[in-house]
């Protein structure tokens, strides 16, 4: 008893974790790079302030502006990238066959899985050590007590601490990582929307403040987010905000229990996985609809066929297996997300929660709620690309059946391309919700004035205070602009996340890897050059009217942008030509040439990233079977 319990004190698993997490040089890549974008946010924010003051005496007082931009972008990276590097904590164990020694050795469950979480929480805390100095300088400058600094400080270690105890819960319930990354996401929305929403169909949000906290809005109690916004409003005390944290606390530690007797009734992976529960409810739509699908019917009198050779099906069985692009058919099989039902499945259940969500808000909340609802929309398309996409050829390296494939008759472009076919397949499905959004958009939203029917003429007053009359001649082409780009926008950046992440894929050896890779330079894409052209406009005294290139810096300004309905603030007061199809026409030019660029990149650099030599003339065109 007093060995196992020294030996539980030794934490022998954390320091297996922590010498593996030492040899990666990723581990201090990712911080190099973390600290980076924390920096130049930064001297953002320093030189915007600098330039508002007339010396350095009137920035005193001005910290806490710099403290709340570095805060959040610290708060944004660790809720990116957490799920994705806590997610395969005991799914990695799970996979290489190591769980069921560990669970045979010393180690109580209770303390692999305490032991999994700190590990985890080790490589977020250091973001937050890395971006200490920068909170230090800020802090000197005042406008920010310390009370707050300390609390700001707490509440970001309780979300580390959150986020990875959600994501070892998901790791220990379902089998594989990627599955635990996209669970994590969708238990931690649950916990911080499903109150939201609830209280907007229910009126209970819309009584003020309660007699319980004297606080407004406290269905948003597990949604940490609010509760730093909390620190803002002098009016609030630290008792009540601590009070208003407690249920999230109890709630997240309820969360480790549940762990450990998942790792306990599911160790062996040999219980219901993820995977398997969105299989058995697939299948049972597909019982329930048979009974009335003509084709339901015919695909389980095909089925039977197999098993009997004399069924008249059997021979209609056997030209089922395609005769040409078999990758692709095999990638649709293989993967859930490839197959009609589950995107049908995954296309309504998006449709019922938006109608929730709306119904939930106020009329006169339509704008945000839309705006930011398909926004999310489409980062969720781009999570889902990427998760695919990073994982084609990472997991025939993690299956060792990469050598299988690369003995196919095929030539390295045909493979490639049979592999990234169903994820064409996917981003096409994935436009459906994307446009069930924006039409949900147009039809609740005030649309501006295009300059389809206004021309150039146009002065702020007019579009601004103009609404179009529904169905009429302006509506309709403020409609038809927004839309078309949106989708263009859509099309393009989940395209160029294809192949941003299949290249990242084809250079790492497993999935989550391959899935961390693919969401930092996704991110580095997204805020590296908007950065550096904001710092280099405020070293120069310039705004982004003086510059107007800096909206095209980056995808998700411009998408942000058309989102709001607000396009014409890129061309009010510069040099670019008043006109809407000027700016969309250049952003789809921009970005549509960058996939390009990227996609003739990777098919010419195909053989070195394969390790595979390519003899086309030995490949000729033509159906899989001509070339056996």
């Amino acid at each position: 008893m007093f060995q196992t319990f020294r030996t539980a004190l030794e934490l022998p698993l954390l320091k297996r974790e922590m010498i593996e997490l030492a040899q990666h040089k990723r581990t201090y890549v990712l911080r190099c790079l973390c600290l980076g974008v924390f920096a130049l946010v930064f001297l953002v924010m320093y030189t915007s302030i600098r330039h508002r003051a007339m010396n350095v005496t009137w920035m005193l007082g001005q910290g806490r502006e710099i403290v709340y931009a570095v805060f959040f972008t610290l708060l944004a990276t660790i809720y990116a990238l957490a799920p994705a590097m806590a997610c395969a904590a005991i799914t990695s164990e799970k996979e290489k066959q190591t769980l069921g020694l560990l669970l045979t050795s010393k180690l109580t469950p209770l303390g692999i899985v305490l032991e999994k979480i700190f590990s985890r929480m080790v490589p977020l805390l250091s973001l937050v050590i890395v971006s200490a100095p920068l909170f230090g300088v800020a802090y000197l400058f005042g406008g920010i007590s310390f009370g707050e600094t300390a609390l700001g400080i707490v509440c970001l270690l309780y979300i580390v601490f959150q986020i990875c105890v959600v994501a070892v819960f998901c790791s220990a319930l379902v089998e594989t990582s990627i599955a635990a990354f996209w669970l994590s996401y969708l238990i931690l929305a649950a916990m911080y929307f499903a109150l939201p929403i609830l209280g907007g169909l229910t009126g209970f949000s819309r009584g003020g403040r309660t007699n319980l906290l004297g606080l407004h809005e406290v269905e948003f109690l597990f949604f940490p987010i609010y509760q730093m916004a909390m620190l803002g409003d002098r009016a609030n005390t630290y008792p009540q905000y601590l009070l208003l944290t407690l249920p999230s606390l109890l709630l997240t530690l309820a969360f480790i229990p549940a762990a450990t007797h998942a790792l306990i009734r599911y160790g062996y992976g040999q219980a219901t996985s993820f995977r398997i529960v969105l299989l058995k409810l697939q299948g049972q739509l597909s019982v329930t609809t048979a009974r009335w699908l003509p084709q339901g019917r015919l695909k389980r009198q095909a089925e039977q066929a197999i098993i009997d050779a004399d069924s008249p099906l059997s021979e209609r069985i056997s030209t089922d297996f395609p005769q040409t692009q078999p990758i692709v058919w095999r990638e649709k099989r293989g993967t859930l997300l490839l197959r009609p039902r589950m995107q049908f499945l995954l296309i309504g259940g998006l449709f019922l929660v938006q109608t929730w969500v709306l119904a939930a808000a106020g009329a006169h909340d339509y704008e945000e709620v839309c705006a930011f609802f398909s926004f999310g929309i489409q980062i969720l398309a781009t999570l889902i690309v990427l998760s695919q996409a990073s994982r084609l050829f990472a997991r025939e390296r993690e299956r060792q059946t990469i050598d299988v494939l690369l003995v196919a008759p095929m030539s390295n472009r045909d493979i490639l391309l049979n592999k990234v076919g169903g994820i064409n397949l996917l981003i096409l499905w994935l436009m459906i919700p994307i446009l069930i959004a924006g039409l949900f958009n147009i039809a609740l939203t005030n649309l501006r004035l295009s300059t389809l029917t206004a021309g150039t003429a146009l002065t702020n007053e007019t579009y601004y205070g103009h609404r179009n009359q529904l169905f009429g001649m302006d509506w309709l082409a403020a409609g038809f602009v927004y839309l078309t780009c949106l989708l263009g926008c859509a099309f393009i950046n989940l395209h160029l996340s294809k192949w941003i992440a299949l290249t990242v894929g084809l250079r790492l050896n497993t999935q989550i890897k391959g899935m961390i890779g693919s969401l930092v330079s996704i991110l580095l894409l997204c805020l590296l050059p908007m950065i550096l052209l904001a710092l280099m406009m405020i070293s120069v005294d310039a705004d982004p009217d003086d510059f107007p290139l800096w909206f095209f810096s980056s995808p998700a300004i411009f998408v942000a942008v058309n989102e709001f309905h607000d396009l014409r603030m890129m061309y009010r007061s510069s040099i670019l030509p008043e006109s809407d199809v000027f700016l969309i026409g250049a952003n789809f030019l921009i970005y549509g040439g960058l996939t390009l660029l990227l996609r003739s990149i990777v098919l010419h650099r195909l053989p070195t990233l394969l390790n595979r030599l390519d003899q086309p003339d030995a490949f000729p065109a033509g159906d899989f079977h001509s070339r056996k």
